[in-house]
């Protein structure tokens, strides 16, 4: 009996010891799961000097009548994965629920950092006249700020046509997403190109930039929408907190009249910043 103890005491140590030094093949640099719906290429700006990574998915499910729902997102490099995944499990699930998801265009940088700081700066601020204001209790970039309408143009009059000329999407069902910097350049759009999307989602915008510029130049414009629009405006509850109303809730109060526009204010709990950006984005795949 003592032998037999002994036994399968060496036999469990062996076990645990040749566990212990097993091999495990660890992967890296491993593909985002989606395989061929998934794509991607570089390309460089002719209206300034910068390259952007661009990556799109495409649904596997036929294609609509009048083609697929497009929606442009910025910060491709964090926000594509997410956004993948959510339109394949629509994707997958379209048998049951006859859904399709959108194309998705992510624009991101080629720098592959998950938000190139100094690139986003440029691109996604508005053009301003005079010194930058930086208020004291915000943060601000050092690096140069105002693109915001050599980025537009590259969106509109470079990136749209190569994607309207390869992907089949419907023209008349187009969407901007952007979040923080990235929101403030939806809200620049949505001001300044309206009639280019059919839909705009500003997620958490930097609405406070260059003292609340923003917010003034919409109080003081003259502002008629053509053709039915939908805006819609999130913050998270956490960086909105003791702020009554928010600055999303301004900048809404300041079009409540404004005909052909429909606006949606999202509340996002318990959320901070950076937190409330893959809520929001859940919001591209609820449009009708």
């Amino acid at each position: 009996m003592k032998n037999l103890t002994k036994l399968l005491f060496i036999i469990s140590f062996l076990n645990l010891y040749l566990f212990a030094n097993s091999e495990i093949n660890v992967q890296k640099n491993i593909s985002l799961v989606g395989a061929e719906q998934n794509q991607e290429f570089v390309i460089s700006s002719k209206f300034h000097e910068q390259k952007y990574l661009i990556q799109v998915y495409k649904p596997k499910t036929k294609e609509p009548k009048n083609g697929y729902d497009v929606v442009y997102i910025l910060d491709g490099n964090a926000t594509f994965p997410y956004a993948s995944i959510m339109a394949q499990v629509i994707d997958n699930m379209s048998y049951r629920t006859k859904k399709t998801p959108p194309i998705i265009v992510a624009i991101g940088y080629a720098s592959k950092d998950l938000f190139d700081i100094k690139a986003r700066s440029y691109d996604y601020t508005p053009p301003y006249k005079g010194e930058l204001k930086i208020l004291a209790n915000r943060g601000s970039s050092e690096y140069l700020q105002g693109g915001a309408e050599k980025f537009y143009n590259f969106l509109q009059n470079e990136l749209k046509p190569i994607i309207e000329e390869n992907y089949p999407i419907n023209t008349k069902k187009q969407t901007l997403f952007g979040h923080s910097y990235g929101g403030l350049f939806t809200l620049y759009a949505f001001l300044n190109h309206s009639e280019d999307f059919q839909n705009f989602i500003a997620a958490s915008p930097s609405i406070w930039w260059n003292d609340f510029n923003i917010l003034k130049e919409l109080k003081n414009k003259k502002f008629k929408i053509k053709n039915p629009k939908k805006l819609y405006l999130s913050v998270g509850e956490i960086e909105n907190k003791g702020k009554n109303p928010s600055d999303i809730e301004t900048f809404a109060s300041y079009l409540k009249n404004t005909q052909n526009l429909e606006i949606k204010i999202l509340n996002i709990s318990n959320a901070s910043h950076i937190e409330a950006l893959f809520p929001a984005l859940n919001q591209i795949f609820k449009l009708e």
